[in-house]
C-alpha cells in the first residue's frame, strides 16, 4: 500500500507543471484508491496469501464465519470468543463473553485460556471489520500453535455491533440481542 502511495507521489511530481496535469493526478488518485480498495476487499486472495506462509512454503487456509453463522456459534456451541483489537476498544465495548488477547500478545496468553481454547470446540477470532486483517494474522499465528479449531469472524465488531447483537460496554451489558 505505502509503495503504491510512493509512486503515486513521484508522478504528482512528475505531471505537476503540466496543463493537464490536474486531470493526470485526479486520474492517478484514482487508480491508487481503487487498487487499495481492490487489496482490502480480497480480490487478489490477499487474506490467505498473507497468513497463509510457513517455514515449510506451504499455505495456511483459516475458516471463515459469516454473521449468520456466527450468530448460531455464539447462541448454539461452547465457542469461545477472542478480541484481538487493542485493549482500549475492548474496555469501552465487545461482543459479549468475549476474551481480549490483543495481537501483539498472542505469545503471552494465560496457560489457563490456552487449555480452554484447546479444549473447545471452536474459537472464534475477531477485529474491527473485514479490513482489519489482525483477526486472521492472530488466527494463522493460533492454527501455527497448534490450534486447529480457529476461526475467523471477518465482519468483526462493526458487523455484530450495527446488527445490534449482544456485547458488553464499559458501564456493563447492554439490552441487544438475548443471550440465551
Amino acid at each position: 500500500m505505502i509503495k503504491l502511495y510512493r509512486f503515486y507521489d513521484h508522478l504528482i511530481g512528475t505531471f505537476r507543471r503540466t496543463s493537464k496535469g490536474v486531470v493526470i493526478r485526479l486520474v492517478l488518485l484514482g487508480l491508487v484508491v481503487s487498487a487499495s480498495a481492490f487489496i482490502t476487499q480480497d480480490k487478489l486472495g490477499f487474506r490467505e496469501a498473507f497468513v497463509g506462509r510457513t517455514s515449510s512454503a506451504e499455505t495456511i487456509k483459516i475458516n471463515t464465519v459469516t454473521l449468520a453463522e456466527a450468530i448460531q456459534w455464539f447462541y448454539n456451541t461452547n465457542s469461545v470468543w477472542i478480541d484481538v483489537r487493542d485493549p482500549v476498544y475492548f474496555r469501552y465495548a465487545h461482543i459479549r463473553r468475549a476474551i481480549n488477547v490483543p495481537f501483539g500478545n498472542v505469545d503471552a496468553v494465560d496457560p489457563g485460556l490456552l487449555k480452554r481454547l484447546k479444549e473447545a470446540p471452536v474459537f472464534v477470532v475477531y477485529c474491527n471489520n473485514t479490513g482489519c486483517g489482525l483477526s486472521y494474522r492472530a488466527a494463522s499465528e493460533f492454527y501455527r500453535r497448534g490450534f486447529v479449531n480457529v476461526t475467523v469472524y471477518s465482519g468483526g465488531w462493526e458487523e455484530w455491533h450495527s446488527s445490534r447483537l449482544p456485547i458488553e460496554t464499559s458501564s456493563g451489558l447492554e439490552n441487544v440481542g438475548e443471550d440465551k
